[in-house]
């Protein structure tokens, strides 16, 4: 059995799913239909629950990094356990929230249990939105299943994402924070990876109710320029292997990832935005953990101790990094704690 790392905090982790419909809105992708969006909670429970495992809710996903293993290596990860138990009681009635946005496409919000469970170890509601027809699967309570439709992936050659994709995002947080404005949540902040971390940033610059925001790795956004008008604490933190792969020519680049080289060169301003220096006085300083690749903001980077990533070093690595497993996933934690502790 591969059981994640213990959470840090005092408290015992509870998870569940909760279906919402937006009743203002349309489905962008299907317009006879309003828009509906599934959400996931990982909330305080009871002390004596935090060494109690349960199954890993991101399966699915998690053997997309196994897409080049055999099924029956891929059975392996059936023996994954994480510490958040699903449906039992909160412990806290009412304590701050912290919302969360997934990467761009083929993510789920379930990816990111170590950070979550983390946070609510330490008193936090965490509530993760899965964007449909973004996220790799969104599981309604009828059965129905919308997956990312196959046509996104091939416009990222033209696009890191379509200028109306920001909109439909910050109104699903929006829908978000009326949900938690309805259970009594008071003190919200929203942190974000990849494109997650540009709807974060988004809604800091838009929406009041939300009082702090972080990203994880996510800064190529038509937003930056307004990011010097930010009022509210925000922290970038990046990988090293994105900052990194901004020292190579542009031409280096188009052939690495296969993007116009109007998109490099896009990125490349956005990265200056707010590295080194921060745009304004409420933008912390950013961080950098290093020897990481963009997608070790995430479960995979405590999977790669796994049997069956361990004996397939180079192909997790050229996802997540060098960076050693458990140890940097808990400098990762910590950050966020920390953080969300002194703005909440």
């Amino acid at each position: 059995m591969f059981i994640f790392p213990p959470v840090t905090g005092l408290f015992g982790v509870g998870t569940k799913t909760v279906y919402l419909i937006d009743q203002q809105r349309r489905e962008p992708h299907n317009p006879s239909k309003q828009r509906e969006l599934m959400i996931r909670v990982w909330y305080p429970a009871d002390p004596s629950l935090r060494s109690a495992i349960a199954p890993y809710p991101a399966l699915d996903t998690a053997k997309l990094l196994a897409k080049r293993f055999t099924d029956d290596d891929v059975t392996q990860l059936e023996d994954v356990r994480t510490h958040a138990i699903p449906d039992v009681p909160s412990l806290k009635e009412k304590c701050p929230v912290i919302l969360f946005s997934h990467g761009y496409l083929g993510s789920v919000p379930a990816l990111y249990t170590t950070l979550f469970a983390e946070l609510a170890s330490h008193g936090f509601m965490v509530v993760a939105i899965a964007h449909t027809y973004y996220a790799h699967t969104v599981t309604f309570p009828d059965g129905r299943e919308i997956t990312t439709p196959i046509e996104k992936y091939a416009d990222l050659k033209k696009y890191y994402y379509k200028p109306d994709d920001l909109a439909i995002w910050v109104s699903d947080v929006q829908r978000v924070l009326e949900y938690v404005e309805s259970i009594g949540a008071d003190r919200i902040g929203i942190f974000g990876h990849s494109f997650g971390g540009i709807v974060a940033s988004q809604v800091c610059l838009q929406d009041a109710r939300v009082k702090a925001g972080l990203s994880l790795d996510g800064v190529i956004s038509s937003n930056d320029a307004q990011l010097a008008s930010m009022k509210k604490p925000f922290q970038y933190i990046f990988a090293q292997g994105t900052i990194d792969d901004f020292k190579e020519l542009d031409a280096t680049l188009v052939a690495r990832y296969g993007k116009d080289i109007e998109l490099i060169r896009q990125a490349r301003q956005a990265i200056a935005q707010v590295y080194p220096e921060s745009p304004s006085p409420s933008i912390l300083p950013p961080l950098v953990i290093q020897g990481l690749k963009h997608g070790g903001f995430s479960d995979f980077l405590v999977l790669k101790e796994h049997p069956l990533f361990h004996q397939n070093k180079e192909a997790v690595e050229a996802v997540i990094g060098t960076a050693p497993g458990v140890p940097t996933l808990q400098s990762i934690r910590n950050q966020l704690v920390s953080f969300f502790k002194k703005q909440l």
